[in-house]
């Protein structure tokens, strides 16, 4: 058992940890047309070097997981920074954008260990209300580093070449890698032998066959494709719809994204996290709707904002709840259950984005919000119906008697 100090350590350098990724992701960002001129390339160019760096998070994951099952959490982690400062180093010295996006692809793949790790050793290590508010914090920094790293990146470039984001990123991962020298072994030699001795395809479909999980990871994805709805078309929305400067953009942007800490941050409040997440299920219906409706009103973007704040506060309670039921039902397969996790994430984003882009960009956005958010809503319904009752049920059974839709007998 460890002792509170070691656990606040572990769990402050995971919540770092697991940022790596979107800031890897994101810190480039205000360097675009830098790069465009450096390399003497297309802007689409630049792009498909995020692009690289977003499938290489999303492959890596579903590598570097299950191997963590099989060969601890330690090793991968410590042989995946080790890789990342390696190519980090060969990125700031590459004169091709060629080199340049296969170098980012493999930063992505090696950065990915951040994410999918940090869940399974939280997950390996902690259990019942420990493990919520582990991952409470751990999701409310993933929450926030989208937002925080473009601004990073930006006050570096004001100061230097688009080569001193990635020599921070450089610092950043050598100190990440030291420190993980001295982490302790989450996983046990019982559970490290028992997935040795069995397949990738064993114990993947031994989580395919775990009905608790599978309804977790399906609300976790749909509640981030909410999110990913929202980074596409709020762009547009707010600085084209309601003719605000990009600067007020970024800081409403901000804001949301604090939003989102806040509601992972209060999840930890709860004692049983079925709870937390038929509350945030409820609120991001209700909010959904009630955003629609500003939208749509005429109102101010004052308005619009507030329905999004609110929102996103319910949908920040619906993240490190799903995960944290999701890891804890299967808690041997952590790495892998971790890597299924961030990678639907990364799928259901990738699918929803370009769809609010069909049409006119405020319908599609809605209906997107509002049919991800419904779905939500039904898994969660679907799971207290099969027998996970609370008091939140009460207020769900009222509301589905009142639709007329279901018979729903005490």
């Amino acid at each position: 058992m460890q002792n509170s100090k070691n656990i606040s350590f572990l769990v402050v350098f995971m919540g770092l940890l697991v940022g790596l990724p979107a800031l890897t992701t994101d810190i480039y960002l205000p360097s675009f047309p830098a790069l465009a001129s450096f390399f003497d390339t297309s802007a689409s160019s630049i792009q498909m070097t995020l692009t690289a760096t977003m499938i290489g998070v999303a492959l890596g994951q579903l590598v570097i997981g299950p191997l963590s099952d099989r060969y601890g959490r330690k090793t991968p982690l410590i042989v995946s920074l080790a890789a990342f400062i390696v190519t980090t180093a060969f990125i700031i010295y590459t004169k091709d954008v060629r080199y340049f996006i296969a170098l980012r692809f493999v930063q992505g793949f090696a950065c990915s260990s951040g994410m999918v790790l940090s869940r399974a050793v939280l997950a390996s290590t902690y259990s019942g209300s420990q493990l919520a508010k582990a991952l409470s914090i751990n999701t409310a920094i993933l929450s926030v580093m989208p937002t925080f790293a473009p601004v990073v990146g930006g006050v570096i470039l004001t100061f230097a070449s688009w080569q001193g984001q990635f020599i921070f990123l450089l610092i950043i991962s050598a100190v990440f890698l030291i420190s993980s020298f001295g982490l302790k072994e989450s996983s046990t030699k019982e559970s490290v032998a028992d997935n040795s001795s069995s397949s990738l395809g064993k114990g993947l479909l031994l989580l395919l066959g775990n009905k608790s999980y599978i309804s977790n990871v399906l609300i976790f994805a749909f509640a981030m494709a909410v999110m990913f709805a929202y980074i596409a078309s709020s762009p547009f929305i707010f600085q084209e719809h309601y003719q605000l400067s990009p600067l007020l953009y970024s800081i409403l942007f901000g804001l949301n994204a604090v939003a989102l800490a806040i509601g992972s941050l209060f999840a930890s409040r709860f004692r049983n996290q079925e709870k937390a997440l038929q509350l945030g299920a409820l609120g991001l219906i209700v909010m959904s709707v009630v955003l629609v409706a500003t939208l749509f009103s005429g109102l101010s973007y004052v308005f619009f904002e507030m329905a999004f704040f609110v929102m996103f506060i319910f949908n920040g309670l619906i993240y490190p709840s799903s995960t944290t039921l999701a890891l804890g039902s299967c808690q041997q397969n952590a790495g892998t259950a971790s890597a299924i996790l961030g990678t639907t994430q990364f799928l259901f984003g990738g699918i929803v984005s370009p769809l609010v882009g069909i049409g006119d960009i405020l319908y599609s956005t809605s209906v997107a919000i509002v049919v991800c958010s419904l779905i939500v809503f039904l898994l969660v319904l679907q799971r207290m119906l099969s027998g996970n009752g609370s008091t939140v049920q009460l207020i769900y059974v009222r509301i589905i008697n009142r639709l007329g839709r279901v018979d729903i007998k005490d």
